[in-house]
């Protein structure tokens, strides 16, 4: 190698370098390697010489030696961590469980070894364990396992982010990469799916009238409860979820604007839950119940849609004509139960799907759906006679009703969500299928989810519905709750009686507003169609001091100030659901809002507020008549600022910065920000070149500490740099900024401009050009003069004053502007407070300069339009950031600045932790810690002398005839029970208050040895008494009983036993729209209890006990009933859990035999699960050909299984029998179906019987047959203890060899059959074990 090539290299940068030897001819010293003169041909150019005593390369340059070396350079990711992480959590604190696995890879470009480490910051390490992954390599591997820590350990219920670092080093150098980790608390209450009432006690002594105010920025105000005024849990914010309630003898309905989705001609999916209220007809008669439809149901060919119910079948209905059909056979008798179901049309074909299932049916669909109005609970029906709405109306519920309108959200069979929608996904137990990455702006509408009715957020903006009849918005919703009630984040509300009741607040001149500014602001849920007052401080009428009231026989609300009625829009709003109200001012502008938006008109108010006297809070100042019947909740008064629809804060703004509710911006939406900091810079991510033309940096006149500003004088003007970004085109934007006028800022022979979208072209034709400006005295526009007015060059020529504005900003004081255009709509807003709009932009395409504006900020041009003033914090985002209409708060108000009063109704001691009902605690009942069932739970004391708690019967909690559902509760009696004015102590009373008329009871029979007993009668629906044998007394210990009615059937427990007495008939309902619920008494004067309660729970839809089997597949493991662990290796046999019906999942080792006439069905008791379908041939059937293994052991049979309508004679299930016998009827031991009751039969005997006509066709059951070691054979029936064997039954199972399915000799089953499962183990028995721990759902 020549030297001029090696300093080339070295020049290049190739990888040598070389460092001076010292010579010395004599020896080698110290660490210092010396190579004497002329060693190794000294003088020849190019020679090399390594030393081995250091591994050193050395090239002899003719000058002299230099060590030879490369550059060892940093190792390179090519697979490195993703920017974010979301851990799994499972069912108790996280969602899933499962760790995330974590693969890296990094290579070295001297092709040496890398190893790597993970490490974790402070955060990391609280959330986390980091280990390496045992299934790969070794310690220096590139896999590793980040594991959740448990919410304890973690120690908040939302813990900070976490940074991982892995670092890859060849042993010189490393290169490192990171990624953050967020852990997601699952806040979700396991087992609250069907709660609709839980008692919750807080403390010791307290009771819930007594009220606080959570103010601190004034005076701390006494608050006084009137009457029996009471507060609790019901809010606008419940954990636990809306539905909408509707009813066909009100001829309820609800439908929107124009507004509303089209569906068009291309990919959709229309979802919901539904739940029915009425007994349903499987009959081809049956009733037709609209759903959802749209406005254009007709005999023409428009393409009108209706999703309704007809017999046992869903129905997509177009033109008035029957299009699509799912016959969902489970329903019938079913009708209790909450159903999903979607229509959704992908790729030209249309499909219903019910619970998951599309029943295999389809249907051809290109037809266009072009109405943009929607229906709900009832349709609209148009013919050459007329137009009649709403027709066909549905009594029942309907929950989280969702439009996607370009996405196919089910691509197949899936099993539905079981937490809330979202506009681009859900929750889902299972994603096969699904699709959860929906693009949000495809998400149209969504409603049956709100507390409120009158408005449904959707992506395109809100669809404003009006309610027909009487629908009510009511806590209730197929889902368990979705966090732990909490007050802080769910409220509470105040419940008022009518006359003479209401709060009180002394007066004060937190209160007094002279000619300021206000918000007053409530959520209001009505009970009546009255007219009633919900804040009234007047000392004399009329008073300077606004009133706001309830107006239910004109189904508005309305203000009521110095004499001025201020009226809402007649006939839009009805009672029984949630209302946002809040009054505002802002200068001499009074605006009353209703679900965040105008409601009246504006009131212009330019008085001087004078003091009141008491402030009366759902109390009229004399006449009781007009106080309020209802529940208030998060009443906040605010003295000195207008809250709505937005407050602008002085402050420097960001590409995040959103200030009002419900919008959020991202740094993608931001195109610029100027003004907010020193220089003239772009703050945004485009870093957009500002040129400054003779404008100065203010750094002593600005908003607020900390903000920059920049001032112009006439001529001073910013140009910013062409960019596609300034062309919105035809779509949305907002231009905001604050401003100070200084001096005459009006004067000039043109406007002063603000800003122009391309400030080169001016006013060229063509230009497509959109300019701000302020209007100065005698504008063109007939603006106020100061105010801010548009303008835009047209193409035809000459200036065009579109728009005059009325809020004068050149006041030499600091205004927040901003200039918003929305779905063609272009509206100002001053410091919060919209202004004025105009549709005249609609469709234009501002896109000066060929599509790259060029903005300008400050003048028309250097010698004309020279704006004088400040201008500070100027960002254009290529969104809506503000609107006239505001979304209502969506958790607990909390303290603002300039709060003078605020009650969020959350002092109760007894509640409802489920966020649903308020309970009025009468006489002295309170709640008290001295008996804890659990450490540190306190319970309801009852003192057995005019005891009551109670609540008003709303209907969340009301069961229909034959609807399921568990009353359970804690109870711990202080003394031997006795009668109080000839009645027994009564727990609870479902059906009566005040009255001997009506009662659903359970109680003690203090004349049976205080034996637990229940009794229904007074309602009409007759009389029915059941009697537990078991005593409930004063045990020296908490007892739990337990009131179960499942599939029309009652049973009653005590400590988890059933007692002798078995369950029987039951077909009566549970709770009264016209009365209350007791607990503690029979009613107010007698029937007392003297005993704690703690914990008592009202579920509905389900019976708890003695277990629930879930509908889900099973597997070796899977156990319903609590307490109760399933060994794997004792599940021998399990069938018709997976598609390929000849695998037996057990541990029998043996496949099936699956004959002709039996197929694979995806049908099972829920999307998801599938099935066996039998045709009930000779050949119908599945043979297992081993013994189970039980000999005279004990076992359990289950499987889930729903028989055809049309099958007959005896149905088998499972059967047993040695392989030479398999025709002999009589040498089957089977569990059979016969006439309606599900049996157990030895040859030819029945061992055990359910009882008549129990099970029904077309109705998934989940049957389960046990031998205890009792060697009693017992039948359960969803999860009921239906009966047992009377006496004991032996047989020796190890001689059957064969195990059919759907076959008893010649009779054979005709139906569905899913997850069969067979196990030498006791799974479920009649008694169970009530939960130790605190019941939270």
């Amino acid at each position: 190698m020549k030297l001029s090539a090696i300093k080339k290299s070295v020049a290049d940068g190739a990888g040598i370098t070389g460092q001076t030897l010292i010579y010395d001819s004599a020896v080698s010293t110290g660490s210092n390697t010396y190579l004497p003169v002329g060693l190794y041909g000294d003088s020849i150019e190019g020679t090399y010489a390594f030393t081995t005593n250091q591994d050193r390369l050395y090239l002899h340059t003719g000058q002299g030696w230099f060590q030879v070396s490369t550059i060892n350079t940093n190792p390179t990711f090519t697979t490195g961590l993703n920017a974010n992480y979301t851990l799994a959590i499972d069912a108790t604190a996280y969602k899933n469980g499962t760790a995330t696995n974590i693969e890296v890879l990094a290579t070295d470009p001297e092709g040496f070894d890398v190893t790597y480490t993970a490490t974790g910051d402070t955060a990391m390490n609280n959330i986390a364990h980091i280990d390496r992954d045992p299934n790969h390599d070794s310690a220096k591997g590139r896999f590793f396992v980040i594991e959740p820590k448990s919410q304890d350990s973690a120690g908040s219920a939302t813990p900070d982010d976490g940074i991982l670092t892995i670092t890859a080093s060849d042993g010189i150098n490393t290169a490192s990469t990171t990624g953050t980790f967020s852990l997601v608390f699952d806040e979700t209450i396991a087992g609250s799916e069907g709660t609709t009432f839980l008692s919750k006690a807080i403390g010791t002594g307290g009771d819930n009238s007594s009220f606080s105010d959570k103010s601190t920025t004034g005076t701390t105000h006494t608050i006084t409860a009137v009457g029996s005024t009471y507060q609790g849990t019901f809010s606008p914010y419940s954990p636990k979820g809306y539905s909408w309630s509707f009813n066909s003898s009100n001829n309820d309905a609800v439908r929107t604007d124009t507004n509303g989705p089209t569906l068009g001609t291309g990919d959709f999916t229309v979802e919901f839950w539904f739940k029915n209220e009425y007994a349903f007809d499987p009959s081809a008669t049956g009733g037709f119940k609209a759903l959802i439809s749209d406005n254009l149901y007709t005999q023409a060919t428009n393409g009108g849609w209706c999703l309704y119910q007809f017999a046992n079948k869903i129905r997509l209905a177009v033109d008035a004509n029957a299009f699509l059909t799912n016959t969902y056979l489970p329903w019938t008798s079913t009708h209790s139960e909450w159903n999903h179901v979607a229509w959704v049309r992908n790729s030209g074909t249309s499909r219903i799907y019910i619970n998951g299932y599309d029943g295999g049916v389809s249907v051809s669909d290109t037809k266009n759906y072009s109405n943009n109005q929607i229906i709900i609970g009832a349709n609209a029906y148009a013919t050459n006679g007329g137009y009649s709405y709403p027709n066909y109306e549905f009594t029942g519920w309907i929950h989280d009703l969702r439009i996607v309108v370009g996405t196919p959200v089910y691509t197949g069979n899936f099993t539905p969500p079981d937490g809330p929608l979202t506009t681009t996904g859900g929750d889902y137990p299972s994603t096969t299928n699904v699709n959860t990455s929906i693009t949000e702006s495809h998400t149209k509408y969504r409603a049956c989810n709100l507390p409120y009715i009158s408005k449904a957020k959707g992506s395109t903006g809100d669809a404003i519905q009006t309610v027909n009849g009487q629908v009510i918005s009511d806590v209730f919703s197929p889902y368990k709750q979705q966090a732990a009630y909490s007050s802080s984040t769910h409220g509470g509300s105040s419940y008022h009686l009518g006359a003479g009741n209401g709060l009180t607040v002394p007066t004060s001149a937190d209160f007094d507003m002279d000619t300021g500014d206000y918000t007053i602001e409530m959520w209001v849920y009505p009970t009546t169609a009255n007219t009633e007052v919900l804040l009234d401080p007047r000392s004399t009428n009329p008073q300077k001091v606004p009133t706001i009231w309830w107006d239910g026989q004109n189904s508005r609300f309305y203000a009521y100030i110095n004499g001025d009625y201020v009226y809402g829009s007649t006939g839009t709003c009805k009672k029984q659901q949630w209302y946002h109200v809040a009054l505002t001012k802002n200068k001499n502008r009074t605006i009353l809002f209703v679900n965040g938006s105008r409601h009246a008109p504006i009131y212009t108010d330019s008085l001087d507020y004078v003091q009141g006297t008491t402030v009366r809070i759902g109390k009229h100042r004399s006449d009781t008549q007009y106080d309020f019947e209802g529940y208030i909740s998060d009443f906040r008064w605010v003295k000195g600022d207008c809250r709505y629809p937005f407050l602008p804060v002085a402050e420097t703004i960001t590409t995040t910065t959103s200030y009002q509710n419900g919008i959020t911006v991202v740094t993608g939406d931001v195109e610029l920000i100027m003004a907010h900091a020193s220089g003239f810079t772009d703050g945004s991510d485009n870093g957009h070149t500002l040129t400054n033309n003779g404008a100065a940096i203010e750094s002593s006149t600005i908003p607020a500490a900390g903000m920059k500003s920049i001032y112009f004088a006439a001529g001073d003007y910013v140009d910013v740099a062409a960019s596609s970004t300034f062309a919105p085109g035809t779509g949305d934007f907002t231009i905001e900024f604050w401003f100070k006028s200084s001096g005459n800022a009006l004067h000039g022979t043109r406007n002063r401009r603000l800003w122009q979208f391309d400030g080169p072209s001016g006013n060229t034709a063509d230009a497509n050009q959109f300019q701000l400006l302020i209007a100065e005295t005698g504008n063109q526009g007939g603006a106020v003069a100061g105010s801010i007015m548009y303008i835009r060059h047209e193409t035809s020529g000459g200036n065009k004053f579109y728009r005059g504005n009325t809020r004068n900003i050149c006041n030499n004081e600091w205004r927040h502007v901003a200039i918003v255009r929305k779905n063609g709509v272009i509206s100002s807003f001053v410091d919060g407070r919209f202004d004025t709009s105009t549709s005249l932009y609609s469709g234009v395409n501002i896109s000066p300069n060929s599509g790259s504006p060029r903005p300008r900020i400050g003048a028309y041009s250097s010698t004309s339009g020279g704006l004088t003033g400040y201008i500070s914090n100027m960002r254009y985002s290529s969104i809506a950031v503000y609107d006239e209409d505001f979304t209502p708060p969506t958790s607990a108000l909390t303290e603002v600045s300039n709060t003078k009063l605020l009650l969020n109704m959350t002092d109760a001691k007894v509640i409802d932790a489920g966020g649903r009902q308020n309970i009025q605690l009468i006489g002295d009942t309170q709640s008290h810690s001295g008996q804890p069932r659990v450490s540190g739970l306190s319970g309801m004391l009852f003192d057995g002398n005019g005891d009551v708690a109670y609540f008003n019967p709303k209907k969340g909690y009301i069961m229909d005839a034959n609807e399921d559902y568990t009353v359970e509760f804690y109870t711990y009696y202080n003394a031997t029970p006795a009668q109080t004015n000839s009645i027994n102590p009564v727990f609870y009373n479902a059906q009566g208050y005040g009255t001997d008329a009506t009662y659903d009871e359970v109680y003690i029979n203090t004349a049976s040895s205080n034996a637990l007993s229940y009794i229904h009668d007074g309602d009409g629906s007759g009389y029915f008494s059941h009697a537990n044998s078991q005593s409930v007394s004063n045990t020296g210990s908490f007892i739990h009983v337990a009131a179960v009615k499942r599939d029309k059937r009652f049973q009653t427990f005590v400590n988890g036993n059933p007692g002798t007495n078995l369950s029987i008939a039951h077909n009566y309902t549970f709770g009264d729209t016209g009365e209350g619920f007791v607990i503690g008494a029979y009613h107010s004067t007698g029937g007392w209890i003297n005993s704690y309660i703690s914990e008592f729970r009202i579920t509905r839809g389900q019976g708890r006990y003695p277990f629930l089997p879930k509908k889900e597949t099973l597997t070796t493991t899977t156990s319903f009933q609590d307490g109760v662990t399933t060994t794997a290796s004792n599940v021998k046999i399990l069938a018709a859990h997976t598609s390929t019906l000849t695998t037996n999942g057990g541990n029998s080792g043996t496949a099936f035999t699956v004959e002709s006439g039996v197929s694979a069905s995806t049908f099972g008791p829920k999307g998801g699960m599938v099935s066996a379908l039998f045709d009930e041939s000779s050949n119908a059937m599945m043979i297992h050909a081993a013994a189970t293994g039980f000999g005279t052991g004990v076992f359990t049979v289950e499987l889930w299984m729903s028989a055809d309508s049309t099958a007959t004679g005896a149905q088998p299930l499972v059967g047993f029998v040695p392989v030479a016998d398999r025709n002999t009827e009589s040498a089957y031991r089977s569990i059979t179906i016969v006439s309606g009751q599900l049996k157990f039969i030895n040859q030819s005997s029945d061992v055990v019987a359910s009882g008549s006509s129990t099970v029904e066709t077309s109705k998934w059951y989940h049957v389960a047959v046990t031998r205890e070691s009792d060697n009693k054979i017992r039948i359960y029936l969803n999860g009921t203890f239906m009966a047992e064997s009377s006496g004991t039954y032996t047989e020796n199972f190890s001689s059957f060899d064969r195990v059919y399915l759907g076959r008893r000799g010649g009779d054979y089953f005709k139906g569905y059959m899913s997850n069969v499962r067979m196990t030498s183990q006791v799974l479920y028995t009649k008694n169970f074990t009530p939960p130790a721990t605190e019941i939270k759902g």
